[in-house]
Protein backbone atom coordinates (compact mmCIF):
# COMPACT_ATOMS: atom_id res chain seq x y z
CA UNK A 1 0.00 0.00 0.00
CA UNK A 2 1.26 3.26 -0.66
CA UNK A 3 2.68 5.42 1.82
CA UNK A 4 0.19 7.74 3.07
CA UNK A 5 0.58 11.75 3.28
CA UNK A 6 3.42 11.50 0.61
CA UNK A 7 2.11 14.16 -1.92
CA UNK A 8 2.11 17.43 -2.51
CA UNK A 9 -1.52 19.40 -2.57
CA UNK A 10 -0.92 20.59 -6.06
CA UNK A 11 -1.09 16.64 -7.23
CA UNK A 12 -4.74 16.73 -6.50
CA UNK A 13 -5.23 19.26 -9.26
CA UNK A 14 -4.63 16.81 -11.64
CA UNK A 15 -5.36 13.67 -9.86
CA UNK A 16 -8.67 14.83 -9.21
CA UNK A 17 -9.21 16.51 -12.67
CA UNK A 18 -8.51 12.61 -13.78
CA UNK A 19 -11.78 11.78 -12.07
CA UNK A 20 -14.16 14.55 -13.17
CA UNK A 21 -12.74 14.96 -16.39
CA UNK A 22 -15.94 13.20 -17.65
CA UNK A 23 -16.38 13.49 -21.48
CA UNK A 24 -20.06 12.72 -20.02
CA UNK A 25 -19.40 16.59 -18.25
CA UNK A 26 -20.15 17.18 -22.08
CA UNK A 27 -23.06 15.44 -22.36
CA UNK A 28 -24.86 16.67 -19.11
CA UNK A 29 -24.37 19.77 -21.04
CA UNK A 30 -26.07 18.39 -24.00
CA UNK A 31 -28.78 16.95 -21.81
CA UNK A 32 -29.55 20.43 -20.02
CA UNK A 33 -30.10 22.38 -23.03
CA UNK A 34 -32.77 19.60 -23.98
CA UNK A 35 -35.09 21.36 -21.25
CA UNK A 36 -33.41 24.84 -20.02
CA UNK A 37 -32.75 28.58 -22.11
CA UNK A 38 -29.10 29.98 -21.66
CA UNK A 39 -29.86 31.70 -18.54
CA UNK A 40 -31.92 29.19 -16.78
CA UNK A 41 -28.64 26.93 -17.41
CA UNK A 42 -25.77 29.43 -16.44
CA UNK A 43 -28.12 29.80 -13.29
CA UNK A 44 -27.94 26.10 -12.56
CA UNK A 45 -24.74 25.48 -13.78
CA UNK A 46 -23.69 28.20 -10.68
CA UNK A 47 -25.70 26.62 -8.16
CA UNK A 48 -24.50 23.00 -8.82
CA UNK A 49 -20.69 24.03 -8.46
CA UNK A 50 -21.76 25.42 -5.10
CA UNK A 51 -23.67 22.88 -3.62
CA UNK A 52 -21.20 20.14 -5.23
CA UNK A 53 -18.23 22.68 -3.49
CA UNK A 54 -19.97 22.91 -0.14
CA UNK A 55 -19.74 18.57 -0.77
CA UNK A 56 -16.28 18.80 -0.84
CA UNK A 57 -15.15 21.34 1.93
CA UNK A 58 -16.24 18.57 5.12
CA UNK A 59 -15.19 15.36 3.06
CA UNK A 60 -11.59 17.04 2.29
CA UNK A 61 -10.80 18.13 5.67
CA UNK A 62 -11.68 15.10 7.60
CA UNK A 63 -9.80 13.22 5.14
CA UNK A 64 -6.73 15.35 5.54
CA UNK A 65 -6.75 15.78 9.19
CA UNK A 66 -7.04 11.90 10.04
CA UNK A 67 -5.32 10.69 6.69
CA UNK A 68 -8.24 8.23 6.13
CA UNK A 69 -9.54 7.11 2.56
CA UNK A 70 -13.13 6.67 2.27
CA UNK A 71 -13.67 2.76 3.53
CA UNK A 72 -11.83 4.04 6.61
CA UNK A 73 -13.63 6.90 7.30
CA UNK A 74 -16.74 4.97 7.28
CA UNK A 75 -15.48 2.13 9.39
CA UNK A 76 -14.22 5.15 11.95
CA UNK A 77 -17.81 7.20 12.42
CA UNK A 78 -20.52 3.79 11.46
CA UNK A 79 -20.44 1.46 14.20
CA UNK A 80 -23.24 -0.67 12.68
CA UNK A 81 -21.64 -3.33 10.83
CA UNK A 82 -24.24 -4.64 8.23
CA UNK A 83 -24.67 -0.22 7.31
CA UNK A 84 -20.71 0.17 7.18
CA UNK A 85 -20.11 -2.66 4.59
CA UNK A 86 -23.33 -1.47 2.28
CA UNK A 87 -21.72 2.14 2.29
CA UNK A 88 -18.00 1.16 1.64
CA UNK A 89 -19.91 -1.91 -1.10
CA UNK A 90 -21.43 1.45 -2.91
CA UNK A 91 -18.28 2.83 -3.98
CA UNK A 92 -17.49 -0.71 -6.14
CA UNK A 93 -21.30 -1.13 -7.31
CA UNK A 94 -22.18 2.91 -8.58
CA UNK A 95 -18.04 2.72 -10.19
CA UNK A 96 -19.07 0.06 -12.36
CA UNK A 97 -22.62 1.77 -13.24
CA UNK A 98 -19.96 5.08 -13.95
CA UNK A 99 -17.45 2.85 -15.71
CA UNK A 100 -20.51 0.83 -18.09
CA UNK A 101 -21.75 4.30 -19.37
CA UNK A 102 -18.18 6.02 -19.82
CA UNK A 103 -17.34 2.33 -22.04
CA UNK A 104 -20.61 2.74 -23.73
CA UNK A 105 -19.71 5.81 -25.19
CA UNK A 106 -16.05 4.49 -26.46
CA UNK A 107 -17.81 1.95 -27.84
CA UNK A 108 -20.19 4.11 -29.67
CA UNK A 109 -17.19 6.50 -30.92
CA UNK A 110 -15.17 3.87 -32.14
CA UNK A 111 -18.49 2.66 -34.03
CA UNK A 112 -19.01 6.18 -35.50
CA UNK A 113 -15.74 5.96 -37.27
CA UNK A 114 -15.84 2.06 -38.43
CA UNK A 115 -13.36 0.53 -36.22
CA UNK A 116 -15.05 -2.57 -35.79
CA UNK A 117 -18.06 -3.90 -36.30
CA UNK A 118 -21.22 -3.70 -34.12
CA UNK A 119 -21.80 -7.20 -33.49
CA UNK A 120 -18.34 -7.67 -31.68
CA UNK A 121 -19.35 -4.82 -29.18
CA UNK A 122 -19.45 -7.08 -26.30
CA UNK A 123 -15.60 -8.17 -26.71
CA UNK A 124 -14.61 -4.88 -27.61
CA UNK A 125 -16.57 -3.57 -23.99
CA UNK A 126 -14.48 -5.99 -22.18
CA UNK A 127 -11.55 -5.11 -23.71
CA UNK A 128 -11.31 -1.29 -23.19
CA UNK A 129 -12.83 -2.46 -19.86
CA UNK A 130 -9.15 -4.65 -19.20
CA UNK A 131 -7.67 -1.61 -20.52
CA UNK A 132 -9.01 1.87 -18.90
CA UNK A 133 -8.93 0.03 -15.32
CA UNK A 134 -4.56 -0.86 -15.82
CA UNK A 135 -3.10 2.39 -15.48
CA UNK A 136 -4.36 2.56 -11.26
CA UNK A 137 -4.04 -1.61 -10.97
CA UNK A 138 -0.38 -1.06 -12.29
CA UNK A 139 0.74 2.08 -10.65
CA UNK A 140 -1.90 3.62 -8.29
CA UNK A 141 -1.99 7.03 -7.51
CA UNK A 142 0.87 8.48 -9.27
CA UNK A 143 -0.53 7.34 -12.66
CA UNK A 144 -3.59 9.22 -12.17
CA UNK A 145 -1.61 11.84 -11.26
CA UNK A 146 0.26 12.68 -14.25
CA UNK A 147 -2.24 10.76 -16.85
CA UNK A 148 -4.82 12.88 -15.75
CA UNK A 149 -2.78 15.78 -16.20
CA UNK A 150 -2.51 14.70 -20.01
CA UNK A 151 -6.04 13.76 -20.38
CA UNK A 152 -7.21 17.15 -18.92
CA UNK A 153 -5.31 19.46 -21.11
CA UNK A 154 -5.73 17.63 -24.37
CA UNK A 155 -9.65 17.86 -24.18
CA UNK A 156 -9.81 21.28 -22.51
CA UNK A 157 -7.66 22.91 -25.52
CA UNK A 158 -9.58 20.37 -27.92
CA UNK A 159 -13.38 21.67 -26.96
CA UNK A 160 -11.98 25.14 -26.47
CA UNK A 161 -10.72 24.85 -30.53
CA UNK A 162 -13.77 23.74 -30.99
CA UNK A 163 -16.44 25.85 -28.98
CA UNK A 164 -14.21 29.20 -30.54
CA UNK A 165 -15.82 27.90 -34.03
CA UNK A 166 -19.12 28.30 -33.26
CA UNK A 167 -21.37 31.21 -33.76
CA UNK A 168 -22.57 32.00 -30.54
CA UNK A 169 -25.75 34.10 -30.92
CA UNK A 170 -28.67 34.08 -28.10
CA UNK A 171 -31.44 36.41 -27.16
CA UNK A 172 -31.41 37.34 -23.70
CA UNK A 173 -33.70 39.53 -23.52
CA UNK A 174 -36.08 37.06 -24.53
CA UNK A 175 -35.36 34.36 -22.38
CA UNK A 176 -37.31 33.65 -18.92
CA UNK A 177 -36.69 31.30 -15.35
CA UNK A 178 -38.41 28.65 -14.95
CA UNK A 179 -37.16 27.27 -11.66
CA UNK A 180 -38.79 24.15 -11.97
CA UNK A 181 -36.63 23.48 -15.07
CA UNK A 182 -33.55 25.06 -13.18
CA UNK A 183 -33.87 22.53 -10.33
CA UNK A 184 -33.88 19.33 -12.79
CA UNK A 185 -31.10 21.50 -14.62
CA UNK A 186 -28.93 21.47 -10.67
CA UNK A 187 -29.49 17.70 -10.32
CA UNK A 188 -28.00 17.00 -13.56
CA UNK A 189 -24.93 19.20 -12.71
CA UNK A 190 -25.10 18.01 -9.53
CA UNK A 191 -25.42 14.15 -10.02
CA UNK A 192 -22.51 14.69 -12.84
CA UNK A 193 -19.73 14.15 -9.64
CA UNK A 194 -21.40 14.60 -6.20
CA UNK A 195 -21.34 10.81 -5.45
CA UNK A 196 -17.68 10.32 -5.57
CA UNK A 197 -17.28 13.97 -4.35
CA UNK A 198 -18.33 12.27 -1.07
CA UNK A 199 -16.76 9.01 -1.57
CA UNK A 200 -13.74 8.88 -3.79
CA UNK A 201 -12.37 12.28 -3.78
CA UNK A 202 -11.38 10.83 -0.12
CA UNK A 203 -9.06 7.85 -2.05
CA UNK A 204 -6.52 10.43 -2.76
CA UNK A 205 -6.79 13.47 -0.56
CA UNK A 206 -5.67 11.20 2.08
CA UNK A 207 -2.22 11.55 0.93
CA UNK A 208 -1.69 15.27 1.40
CA UNK A 209 -0.94 17.11 4.97
CA UNK A 210 -3.16 20.63 4.26
CA UNK A 211 -6.69 20.99 3.82
CA UNK A 212 -7.17 23.97 3.40
CA UNK A 213 -4.57 23.96 0.28
CA UNK A 214 -6.27 20.39 -0.93
CA UNK A 215 -10.01 22.13 -1.05
CA UNK A 216 -8.46 24.81 -3.49
CA UNK A 217 -6.81 22.45 -5.60
CA UNK A 218 -9.85 20.08 -5.81
CA UNK A 219 -12.69 22.61 -6.37
CA UNK A 220 -10.34 24.59 -8.92
CA UNK A 221 -9.90 21.17 -11.05
CA UNK A 222 -13.97 19.99 -10.10
CA UNK A 223 -14.51 23.75 -12.28
CA UNK A 224 -12.31 23.15 -15.46
CA UNK A 225 -12.76 19.84 -15.89
CA UNK A 226 -16.53 19.21 -14.75
CA UNK A 227 -17.80 22.74 -14.93
CA UNK A 228 -16.80 24.05 -18.03
CA UNK A 229 -17.11 21.00 -20.22
CA UNK A 230 -20.79 21.06 -19.00
CA UNK A 231 -20.71 24.59 -20.00
CA UNK A 232 -19.63 23.77 -23.48
CA UNK A 233 -21.81 20.86 -24.02
CA UNK A 234 -24.98 23.05 -23.20
CA UNK A 235 -23.50 25.93 -26.35
CA UNK A 236 -22.92 23.06 -28.52
CA UNK A 237 -26.28 21.38 -28.10
CA UNK A 238 -27.88 24.90 -28.58
CA UNK A 239 -26.52 25.98 -31.98
CA UNK A 240 -26.35 22.33 -32.99
CA UNK A 241 -29.97 21.14 -32.10
CA UNK A 242 -28.31 18.11 -31.04
CA UNK A 243 -30.30 15.76 -28.77
CA UNK A 244 -28.43 12.18 -29.68
CA UNK A 245 -25.11 10.62 -29.71
CA UNK A 246 -25.69 10.01 -33.53
CA UNK A 247 -26.15 14.11 -33.84
CA UNK A 248 -22.88 14.79 -31.52
CA UNK A 249 -20.64 12.61 -33.77
CA UNK A 250 -21.90 14.23 -37.24
CA UNK A 251 -21.05 17.43 -36.26
CA UNK A 252 -17.56 16.55 -34.22
CA UNK A 253 -16.60 12.81 -35.66
CA UNK A 254 -13.07 13.69 -35.97
CA UNK A 255 -10.31 11.79 -35.02
CA UNK A 256 -8.46 14.31 -32.56
CA UNK A 257 -11.99 15.35 -30.77
CA UNK A 258 -12.37 11.17 -30.58
CA UNK A 259 -9.48 10.47 -29.20
CA UNK A 260 -9.18 13.49 -26.25
CA UNK A 261 -12.35 11.91 -25.44
CA UNK A 262 -11.00 8.47 -25.38
CA UNK A 263 -8.39 9.43 -23.10
CA UNK A 264 -10.59 11.45 -21.13
CA UNK A 265 -12.48 8.55 -20.23
CA UNK A 266 -9.63 6.25 -19.77
CA UNK A 267 -8.43 8.43 -16.66
CA UNK A 268 -11.98 9.00 -15.30
CA UNK A 269 -12.18 4.77 -15.35
CA UNK A 270 -8.58 4.29 -14.31
CA UNK A 271 -9.58 6.72 -11.30
CA UNK A 272 -12.66 4.70 -10.85
CA UNK A 273 -11.15 1.54 -10.59
CA UNK A 274 -8.36 3.12 -8.06
CA UNK A 275 -11.55 3.31 -5.84
CA UNK A 276 -12.87 0.57 -6.09
CA UNK A 277 -9.95 -1.22 -5.03
CA UNK A 278 -9.32 0.82 -2.40
CA UNK A 279 -13.55 0.32 -1.10
CA UNK A 280 -12.74 -3.73 -1.36
CA UNK A 281 -9.28 -3.19 0.26
CA UNK A 282 -11.54 -3.48 3.49
CA UNK A 283 -13.17 -7.09 2.55
CA UNK A 284 -9.34 -8.05 1.37
CA UNK A 285 -10.36 -8.83 -1.71
CA UNK A 286 -7.67 -9.70 -3.84
CA UNK A 287 -7.04 -7.08 -6.71
CA UNK A 288 -6.63 -9.05 -9.40
CA UNK A 289 -10.05 -10.86 -8.83
CA UNK A 290 -11.11 -7.11 -8.85
CA UNK A 291 -9.32 -6.53 -11.70
CA UNK A 292 -11.04 -9.16 -13.80
CA UNK A 293 -14.64 -8.49 -12.06
CA UNK A 294 -14.72 -5.26 -12.47
CA UNK A 295 -13.57 -5.13 -16.63
CA UNK A 296 -16.13 -8.26 -17.20
CA UNK A 297 -18.82 -6.83 -15.65
CA UNK A 298 -18.77 -3.30 -17.23
CA UNK A 299 -17.91 -4.31 -20.28
CA UNK A 300 -20.21 -6.32 -20.26
CA UNK A 301 -23.28 -3.91 -19.28
CA UNK A 302 -21.20 -1.53 -21.44
CA UNK A 303 -22.28 -3.63 -25.07
CA UNK A 304 -25.79 -4.28 -23.98
CA UNK A 305 -26.61 -0.19 -23.16
CA UNK A 306 -24.79 1.88 -25.97
CA UNK A 307 -27.90 2.67 -28.08
CA UNK A 308 -29.56 4.55 -25.17
CA UNK A 309 -26.93 6.50 -23.58
CA UNK A 310 -28.49 9.57 -23.35
CA UNK A 311 -31.76 8.05 -22.22
CA UNK A 312 -29.31 6.39 -19.49
CA UNK A 313 -27.35 9.11 -18.71
CA UNK A 314 -30.19 11.94 -17.47
CA UNK A 315 -31.78 8.68 -15.19
CA UNK A 316 -28.25 7.79 -14.17
CA UNK A 317 -27.25 11.69 -12.69
CA UNK A 318 -30.80 12.12 -11.42
CA UNK A 319 -30.29 9.14 -9.50
CA UNK A 320 -26.58 9.87 -8.37
CA UNK A 321 -28.09 13.34 -7.10
CA UNK A 322 -30.56 11.63 -4.64
CA UNK A 323 -27.66 9.24 -3.60
CA UNK A 324 -24.92 11.79 -2.98
CA UNK A 325 -26.81 14.46 -0.81
CA UNK A 326 -27.50 12.31 2.34
CA UNK A 327 -23.91 11.49 2.19
CA UNK A 328 -22.75 15.05 1.85
CA UNK A 329 -25.43 15.55 4.47
CA UNK A 330 -23.97 12.94 6.89
CA UNK A 331 -20.06 14.55 6.45
CA UNK A 332 -21.17 17.90 7.36
CA UNK A 333 -22.54 16.61 10.43
CA UNK A 334 -19.53 14.16 11.37
CA UNK A 335 -17.37 17.07 10.67
CA UNK A 336 -19.12 19.69 13.03
CA UNK A 337 -19.07 17.10 15.40
CA UNK A 338 -15.20 16.24 15.62
CA UNK A 339 -14.75 20.75 15.49
CA UNK A 340 -17.36 20.42 18.69
CA UNK A 341 -15.01 17.61 20.42
CA UNK A 342 -12.29 19.20 19.56
CA UNK A 343 -13.37 22.62 20.62
CA UNK A 344 -14.34 20.74 24.20
CA UNK A 345 -10.41 19.30 24.36
CA UNK A 346 -9.11 22.64 24.21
Amino acid sequence: MITKKSYKESSLFWSWGAFVLLSINFFTGVLIAQQANLIESLFSIFLGFIILSVSIFPVVHISVSDSLNYSQAISKYININILRKVLILLVPIINIGWYSIQVAIVVSLLNSISIFSIEYSVVISIAISFLFSSGSFLFGYKWLQYFGAVAMVLLILTFGYSSIQYNWSFNLASQTLNFGIILKATLLVIGSWIFSSVTCLMDITNYVKNSNKAFIYVISALFLADILLISMGFLAAKVHSLDSMEKFLSISGNIVLISSMIVSIWSTNDSNFFSTMKALEAFRVNKYYIYFGVSVISGTIASIGHDNLFQLLGKWLILMGWIGIPLSVFWWSMFIKDKIHRSIKT
